[in-house]
């Protein structure tokens, strides 16, 4: 079924007859027959049940109504493709990515995805995963990769991995040398506690300050970091408290080691997920369908 056949085909549905569709779409009744008895030749059954009014489908014609819509469909969308090729030999892509991961998507994605795509424009930015999802959701980024809890109806989230947040504690600490005993402890427990912290609108930051502002809790922010990688070599010697996630503190750690321990909040969902995400509405085109899949390869594989 070609497009003009499909066009044709609905329009006698819509119209409830041949004689209706013709006036409708300005050419002779006998060439609108011919169309319709050319597509029956192609199917070798007939669309119509005969002598109905208004015009009825057969079962092969009921099952070309999807058919012809596909058609449809599918000439709009390559419309829309060739003139988004028009009006942009170029394409520019912005991707936001959790503060501390930019620089491996860059050298080991993104590199190789520009190659393959030297038209597309790639542009990198970190940010902290709450303030992505807002950006998204503005239309000032196209693609995101984030820690979230997947709330905003307006974006779609493809999920990576999941983890849960701990409290980590160096051991020699006052708040570990409080909780010698135990693994879990009372949000109560971290009343004016120092911390190091992600900058607002990080994951990790939104979580910590629902616990503190829904608790009333008053703690000390004492320094702000926007990758717990650079600074984790001397994290286990400071008199203070993070919040960071289980993979992470295994990889810079280890589940047994003698420098620094970590807690669970009860109560608190420290559950979220790694996810890839981007507007529901957005038109995926090749181009961008082909990076998330190069994204989502790579932080599976992580």
């Amino acid at each position: 079924m070609n497009l003009r056949q499909a066009e044709y085909f609905l329009e006698v549905i819509r119209a409830g007859g041949i004689t209706n569709a013709a006036r409708n779409l300005m050419i002779s009744q006998p060439a609108l027959s011919q169309v319709i008895k050319n597509i029956e030749k192609d199917i070798d059954a007939p669309l119509f049940i005969k002598g109905t009014s208004p015009i009825q489908t057969t079962y092969h014609g009921t099952q070309m109504i999807d058919i012809a819509r596909d058609v449809l469909l599918f000439h709009k969308n390559l419309e829309n493709r060739v003139n988004i090729l028009k009006k942009h030999p170029s394409f520019a892509v912005r991707i936001g990515v959790f503060s501390g991961y930019a620089k491996g998507l860059l050298t080991e994605v993104i590199s190789q995805y520009i190659e393959l795509h030297p038209e597309v424009d790639v542009r990198l930015s970190e940010y902290g995963s709450q303030t992505i999802e807002h950006l998204l959701q503005d239309g000032k980024l196209d693609i995101g990769t984030i820690y979230s809890f997947c709330e905003n109806s307006a974006l779609k989230y493809n999920v990576l991995l999941e983890d849960d947040w701990i409290l980590a504690a160096p051991k020699d600490s006052d708040f570990a040398q409080r909780h010698q005993m135990g693994i879990c402890v009372m949000a109560s427990d971290l009343k004016n506690e120092r911390f190091l912290a992600k900058p607002v609108g990080c994951c990790s930051r939104s979580l910590l300050d629902s616990i503190t502002q829904f608790n009333n809790i008053p703690i000390n922010i004492l320094y702000e970091f926007e990758d717990f990688e650079s600074i984790s070599s001397f994290f286990p010697t400071l008199n203070c408290l993070s919040l960071i996630t289980v993979r992470l503190f295994n990889a810079l750690f280890g589940q047994e080691n003698d420098t620094v321990k970590a807690y669970t909040i009860k109560g608190v969902n420290m559950h979220s997920k790694q996810c890839l995400c981007h507007k529901k509405d957005i038109y995926m085109l090749p181009y961008l369908s082909d990076l998330i899949n190069a994204i989502s390869a790579y932080y599976k594989s992580r």
